[in-house]
């Protein structure tokens, strides 16, 4: 009866001391991401325009999208059509975040 309650009492111990591990992956950069095919679009990313005539959107969620990379920190987006403001955006993203944008 001893060496019953001993075994047990080793291998509860035992299960016990396992251990756990976990392994956390960011990404480091950001990105704004317009929810659409933005080369019929005019995109200014603090102040500068964004090459959208060569930008490459893909498919998520049955939607047209585009990323583009971005620094950490502050920024401002506008969006045009011709000469109409679709967008005017302030955000601030951090590493691994992405900011949306729905058109």
């Amino acid at each position: 009866m001893k060496s019953l309650i001993a075994f047990i009492s080793a291998l509860f111990l035992f299960g016990c001391s396992s251990g756990f591990q976990s392994v956390t992956q960011v990404d480091d950069k950001a990105f704004l991401q317009i929810n659409a095919d933005v080369r019929q679009y005019n995109v200014i990313l603090d102040g500068q325009p964004l090459a959208t005539s060569t930008a490459e959107p893909f498919s998520l969620n049955g939607k047209s999208v585009t990323q583009f990379a971005v620094a950490k920190g502050s920024h401002t987006v506008e969006i045009y059509m011709g000469n109409s403001l679709l967008v005017k955006r302030k955000f601030y993203v951090t590493n691994g975040n992405v900011f949306e944008v729905n058109l």
